[in-house]
This record gives structure tokens, C-alpha cells and sequence, in this order.
């Protein structure tokens, strides 16, 4: 597992900050989906390069503590308690605790019926309609959405040809099989956004982000490792994982 650990840490995601400091990427603005309680977005307030910041965050409990967080810096952020998801529709919440750590929210239930328990709905938007048209520049993307990324991206079609560069968090609540699944389909959604991986989790125990730069900002380099990244992870975790009996659910590593 030593050779696995060193290969996790050569071609692992290295952090959307880290990456945009280190490669001097022109964005000017960021969009922050699942911001916590502000902690993260605090790091990117304090880089002189995004000039506006929209973040997201549907639990009530972490929203609190990121409006306090970031109360003085409100000239930059825009904080809102919105569900993002592909389409308008009424979702219901399904906070996360333990493991999975406090102010965390799964919204993976939609309100069916109206003998549905509606004591947690919440209504949510795709991100085409919550983000303002005359948005200039380009931008970066953050999405921490517990799981409901492919949703949120599906919702995310106009706002994706302003991206330069985005980081995406995979599925993380399900058996790996499924979130393989799950990271495949966003790499097709963000390839046929013109967008080429160059950041993913290959430990075994960790499905954790997902890193994407737009076809405007990579070379023939970055092309040519994209496509090695893309048949490493594949090979590791549909096959030799598996084989390894690694983690069948992350929680196990």
C-alpha cells in the first residue's frame, strides 16, 4: 500500500486554491456550493484576485455560523440558503450526523406526495437561475454538495461557460460501486462541457473531489496526463481495489 499512498499523493487534487495560486489562473469570481459555516470560503475573501464570491449552504445550522463568519465581508460575498439542484422543485432534507460530522445536509428525497413528512422541505433552483446573467469574467467552482454534484452540474449548463476551473466532490455516502458510477458521470457531463480532469482521489478509502480545468486553460501535457489520470482511477478503483477487497464503503478505511 506504500506505492498506492505515494501515487494518491503524486496525482491526487492538490486543492482548488493551491492550484490556482500555484498556475496563476485568471478567475475573478467564485462560486462556492456547500460553504459550511465560511471557514473555506474565509481562504478565498482573502486572495485580491476574486472580486466576488457567491456562496452556498442549505443547512440552517451551518448557514448561521457562516453568516457570522462572513458578516464583514458582505461588500464580497453573497451568502444565500439555497438547494442547488437540475431543475425547481421542492426536496427534502436529510441532515447528517456522527461520521459524517455535524451541519452537513443530504437532500436526496423529492417531495412526491402530500403524505410525504414536510417538516424539512425545502424548495431548490438550479444554479442557471440563481446566479446573475450579467456576471462577468471568469470564474472558479466549488461544489461540496454531499453527494448530489451530477445534479447541481446538470443545473449548471449556462454558468459552465464562464468556469475555468472547478472542483467537485464525488459521491461519498454509498457503496463504491455506485459512487464509480457517480464520478462517471461527472466526468462525461464536465467533458462534454469542454472541461478535462486533472485532479481525482485514488486512494482506496477516500472517493473524496474531483479536479476540472476548462479546454481554454490546458496543453498538450495536461490533455495527455488527463487521460492517464482517467484510466489509473478506473483501473484502481472498478478493478484492482475490488480485487484487493479494499473498502466497500469509505467509512471502512
Amino acid at each position: 500500500m506504500r506505492l498506492l499512498d505515494r501515487i494518491y499523493k503524486m496525482a491526487s487534487n492538490p486543492g482548488l486554491l493551491e492550484y490556482i495560486q500555484s498556475r496563476n489562473i485568471d478567475v475573478e469570481f467564485l462560486i462556492e456550493a456547500g460553504c459550511h459555516d465560511g471557514t473555506d470560503t474565509l481562504k478565498f475573501v482573502s486572495d485580491r484576485r476574486f472580486k466576488k464570491i457567491y456562496a452556498f449552504e442549505p443547512d440552517s445550522e451551518a448557514f448561521e455560523l457562516a453568516r457570522l463568519r462572513l458578516a464583514n465581508f458582505l461588500d464580497i460575498v453573497t451568502l444565500k440558503s439555497v438547494v442547488l439542484m437540475d431543475q425547481a422543485r421542492e426536496v427534502i432534507a436529510h441532515p447528517l450526523d456522527g461520521n459524517f460530522g455535524t451541519g452537513s445536509t443530504i437532500f436526496n428525497s423529492f417531495l412526491e406526495s402530500s403524505d410525504q413528512d414536510t417538516s424539512r422541505v425545502m424548495f431548490a433552483m438550479p444554479m442557471d437561475e440563481v446566479i446573475p446573467r450579467d456576471l462577468s469574467g471568469k470564474g472558479a467552482l466549488w461544489l461540496d454538495v454531499e453527494g448530489a454534484g451530477l445534479l447541481v452540474l446538470r443545473g449548471s449548463r449556462r454558468i459552465l461557460r464562464q468556469i475555468a476551473i472547478a472542483q467537485i466532490e464525488v459521491e461519498m455516502h454509498n457503496q463504491s460501486t455506485k459512487r464509480l458510477k457517480n464520478y462517471l458521470g461527472i466526468v462525461r457531463l464536465m467533458k462534454d462541457n469542454d472541461f478535462y480532469l486533472v485532479g481525482a482521489p485514488l486512494h482506496p478509502g477516500y472517493f473524496g473531489d474531483v479536479l476540472f480545468l476548462s479546454k481554454g486553460e490546458v496543453g498538450f501535457f495536461i490533455r495527455l496526463k488527463s487521460y492517464c489520470l482517467q484510466v489509473l482511477f478506473i483501473t484502481l478503483h472498478a478493478f484492482i481495489y475490488p480485487m484487493l477487497r479494499k473498502p466497500r464503503n469509505f467509512l471502512d478505511s
